[in-house]
This record gives structure tokens, C-alpha cells and sequence, in this order.
């Protein structure tokens, strides 16, 4: 089978995955890490957390990764 070929099988399995028509082999879920509880166990402020890991507060990584977080907390996310 050449590569296009296991490519093409491997769409088409996921597009019957995604219209309900196949169950996925395996499903991998991540956990969210509870920062207000990193921070409070390392008795570090917000800022200085966010400055040692490089992330700017107008990232849209940060904005993303907090809708997520804010959904999942209200019950909303899957």
C-alpha cells in the first residue's frame, strides 16, 4: 500500500469517526493543570509565574488555553 493510499484510508476513517459512523480505536484525553493550585503550592505570584515561563499576557496562547480552562470549569467543554 503506498503512502498516499494509507493516507487516503486513514481520511476517510476519520470522517466516518466524525459523522458517528465509527467508534475511534482509542480516545486520549489531557488534564488540565489547576494553575491557581501550582501557584498557591509554589507560593508564587501570577506575574512572576507567567515572566519565569515566557508567557506574555496578550498571547492568544494564554487567551485560548483560559477559554478552554473557563469552560471546562462551568461544565461546557467535552
Amino acid at each position: 500500500m503506498s503512502f498516499f493510499d494509507e493516507l487516503e484510508t486513514s481520511l476517510e476513517e476519520a470522517v466516518e469517526i466524525k459523522q458517528g459512523l465509527k467508534e475511534p480505536a482509542r480516545v486520549t484525553r489531557y488534564e488540565i493543570a489547576d494553575a491557581k493550585a501550582i501557584r498557591e503550592q509554589l507560593h508564587t505570584p501570577t506575574d512572576r509565574l507567567r515572566s519565569q515561563n515566557a508567557i506574555k499576557s496578550d498571547s492568544p496562547l494564554l487567551r485560548a488555553l483560559w477559554s478552554i480552562y473557563r469552560s471546562k470549569s462551568a461544565g461546557r467543554g467535552k
